[in-house]
């Protein structure tokens, strides 16, 4: 170590091998108090276009070297407020999954509006999706909007007349479910209302993954111009409950109505003959398949659900946090006039108030007061930057004034020569459009000819 460094005019100097080209260069040993400037110019200036740690800790060894290089780049940039709101982590958090236990049909009920589609025949423009978590039926009403009117107003007189009142209701964060009056229905009713946290649909996955599955179907029957998709609804239905589902073992219909309902598949073949039971007889016995039915899909949906939790916590990244911890918290909100590909969605510092659970905190914004319950998979680590660190503003770029002198009479001779040419720029100029005449229609130049100038 001592014989590659160096002291050159009181100026420590290692000896560093590149491999790349086979050269020895000479590096600069910077002191302590050098640091932080090589940094800012290497990683924050306008020079150094806040790129990755590699990149950066290249660049400095170019010239530069002390010990701990690298972590001190890796720090500077964890630490650097820019970076930190535009890029997303190199592993993204992922909580582990936490499974909705539920033990009998209209426990919780969970409710998706999916659309637009284009509007029908009917007026419709929207599907409004519920969708039991015991028994997987679902129902499906299109709607011509979402105002929380109509759909408070589907749900009380199609749903709850029909199947009765669930004791747990999940949807998003949507406006017509947050309405007022979606709230005082779900009171009236003694409906436990619940919702999913902010840009976090997979709290409701089963009624989304059942939106997917709705549009697969009616794709498959509309007619090309799309208008009536709201008629072949019922029919999607049709064949969603009779299918078997992979998590119960069983179709919905069975668990509904304790039978399947007759399809034409199964109208092809004529039953066995049997003796058609009493009332009594057929009632008794339809319960005892009802409850058998039920305890065969309490084991089925355990069994699956420990299994669908191993293969999604195999993908589980990220520590939980604690009180008083800062963080980023991702808000994917897309802003009129902007791209979204130059936003920063990443804003903070959030502090953490209070873990409610291994996937969702309570975190409340440095500065205010409100505070808000936000998914483990949004946040991550908050790195305070370095109490010295200035944050390098962008040069303000003047375009050249040129003076231009405008004597009376000799204004369109200035502009024709080619000296001012040449100062304004040919490309810069705007073209000139022959002047109306009176009585007669005015012509605009071709497009093609907009990257000329007209004399």
């Amino acid at each position: 170590m001592w014989e590659q460094l160096e002291l050159v005019d009181d100026v420590l100097y290692r000896k560093w091998f590149r491999l790349e080209t086979d050269e020895v260069s000479c590096l600069v040993v910077a002191p302590k108090e050098m640091r932080q400037k090589i940094l800012t110019l290497a990683h924050d200036d306008v020079s150094g276009g806040h790129l990755g740690i590699t990149k950066t800790v290249q660049k400095v060894r170019q010239q530069f070297y002390w010990v701990n290089l690298h972590s001190d780049v890796a720090d500077w940039i964890k630490s650097c407020p820019f970076c930190c709101a535009s890029k997303n982590p190199p592993r993204k958090n992922r909580a582990e999954m936490e499974n909705i236990k539920v033990g009998e049909p209209l426990e919780r009920v969970g409710m998706d509006i999916t659309g637009p589609f284009p509007i029908s025949k009917f007026k419709n423009r929207y599907v409004l999706v519920l969708m039991d978590y015991f028994t997987k039926w679902v129902e499906a009403y299109p709607i011509p909007d979402m105002g929380s009117y109509t759909v408070a107003r589907y749900f009380c007189k199609e749903f709850i007349s029909r199947f009765g009142v669930p004791r747990i209701f999940l949807s998003d964060q949507g406006p017509c479910f947050e309405a007022r009056l979606f709230q005082q229905l779900c009171d009236l009713f003694g409906i436990h209302k619940t919702r999913t946290s902010s840009y976090h649909p997979m709290t409701d996955g089963l009624v989304e993954k059942m939106n997917h599955t709705l549009k697969n179907v009616i794709a498959s029957y509309i007619d090309e111009g799309q208008t009536d998709w709201d008629e072949w609804l019922p029919f999607a239905l049709m064949a969603i409950r009779s299918s078997v589902q992979e998590t119960t073992g069983m179709t919905p219909n069975k668990l509904m109505f304790g039978r399947e309902i007759n399809i034409p598949l199964t109208l092809l073949h004529e039953p066995l003959p049997s003796t058609p039971p009493s009332h009594i007889e057929y009632i008794g016995k339809l319960q005892d398949n009802i409850n058998k039915a039920y305890d065969i899909v309490r084991g089925h949906m355990r069994t699956q659900q420990k299994r669908q939790k191993v293969n999604y916590d195999m993908k589980q990244s990220g520590k939980p946090y604690k009180e008083n911890d800062l963080v980023w918290l991702f808000t994917p909100h897309k802003r009129k006039g902007l791209s979204p590909k130059l936003q920063k969605f990443w804003v903070g510092p959030y502090r953490i108030v209070k873990k409610l659970s291994d996937a969702n905190y309570l975190i409340q914004l440095e500065g205010s007061l409100a505070k808000r319950i936000v998914h483990f998979n949004r946040l991550k680590v908050y790195v305070t930057p370095h109490p010295e660190r200035t944050l390098v503003k962008k040069p303000i770029i003047t375009p050249p004034q040129i003076p231009i002198s405008l004597d009376e009479g000799s204004v369109a001779e200035d502009m024709s020569t080619d000296e001012s040419r040449n100062e304004v720029g040919v490309f810069d100029q705007q073209p000139q459009t022959p002047p109306s005449i009176p009585g007669r229609r005015r012509r605009l130049p071709p497009r093609r000819f907009r990257d000329y100038v007209f004399y």
